[in-house]
């Protein structure tokens, strides 16, 4: 049964198959199977992932993961890639994460994908990009594009000479940027800040994230190929699905936690579980479910707010009470 209010959920939007090596040499090691994957997520307890191979989609991989999966139960695919995206001056790497978790969505994405390259005429292992191919090839679909900007695919390499362009781009696409230490990310957003207004300067709601791209599911959840350690995953604050992922980019310091902080408050103090109203003459009988983190109470003028609280503090006291004696 899924859970009736937000929750922190484990987050890894950044995993590749064996059919990388159909597009960078010597790009995966081991051998890739749906089911270990699904055996390994299940275990870390993630709850949001995706597949996001270089520049193709493993079309069949997300077949097999869709025709088992089970709403409920199972960790949410939501269609992926990592395209060599042209800078200013270089390419970089993106993620580019879709509003589509269903075999067609994603059968149209990726031959929407194979035709703009097969336009180009681009050599399998040479497969770039500009943005406006991107722009082109998915106008009418609702994604996240999540750059590298912390290692040698870098946004931030690839724009050397136009910085402000990439700047520009991110903020308004709300975008995320994936691999930046901890320690360098002051200085990203002292970067950032100069393309906002002074309104909008120092509010920390840039977004950056860690996944783990993974290219050995055997050894998951290392990073990269295992020769990295294991990866520390990002929890997000919401329920399992797309707009989620909306939610905490947009305020990342209240919906983004680290392993470390996430552990810091994964333990909450008691908490009221439940309001069970029942027999009231003004009310109709209700089980109302509470969070265990933030609860926020929503209502128009006489709907009620005032008289919930009043019997949430009945209640209390009376609970202290009956406990007493």
């Amino acid at each position: 049964m899924s859970k009736l209010y937000s929750d922190w959920l484990k987050i890894d939007l950044h995993i590749h198959t064996d059919f990388s090596r159909k597009t960078k040499n010597n790009d995966y090691k081991g051998v890739f199977f749906i089911d270990s994957l699904y055996n390994k997520l299940k275990e870390q307890d993630v709850s949001i992932f995706s597949l996001t191979d270089h520049n193709i989609i493993n079309i069949d991989a997300y077949k097999e993961y869709y025709e088992k999966y089970n709403s409920a139960t199972d960790p949410l695919l939501l269609a992926g890639v990592e395209l060599d995206i042209l800078g200013s001056s270089t390419t970089y790497h993106s993620l580019i994460i879709f509003n589509c978790n269903d075999y067609d969505g994603l059968k149209a994405i990726h031959d929407s994908l194979e035709e703009k390259y097969a336009k180009k005429n681009c050599d399998v292992f040479k497969r770039i990009l500009t943005f406006d191919d991107i722009i082109s090839a998915f106008d009418e679909l609702d994604y996240f594009f999540i750059p590298h900007a912390g290692n040698t695919s870098s946004i931030i390499d690839a724009f050397k000479g136009d910085i402000a362009a990439a700047q520009k781009m991110l903020i308004l696409l709300q975008s995320p940027m994936e691999k930046v230490q901890e320690k360098r990310r002051q200085i990203y957003n002292e970067h950032f800040d100069v393309r906002l207004t002074e309104a909008f300067r120092k509010k920390e709601d840039f977004a950056y994230l860690e996944f783990s791209d993974n290219h050995n599911i055997e050894k998951y959840p290392c990073r990269h190929m295992g020769d990295q350690g294991d990866h520390e995953f990002y929890y997000i604050k919401g329920s399992k699905n797309y707009e989620t992922l909306r939610l905490s980019f947009i305020d990342p310091k209240s919906r983004i936690k680290t392993t470390q902080e996430f552990q810091e408050i994964k333990n909450p103090r008691d908490y009221l579980r439940t309001l069970n109203i029942k027999g009231n003459t003004l009310l109709t009988d209700k089980n109302l479910n509470f969070s265990p983190h933030l609860n926020v109470i929503i209502g128009g003028r006489s709907s009620g707010k005032s008289l919930m609280m009043d019997i949430l503090k009945r209640s209390i006291g009376w609970c202290k009470i009956f406990c007493v004696k």
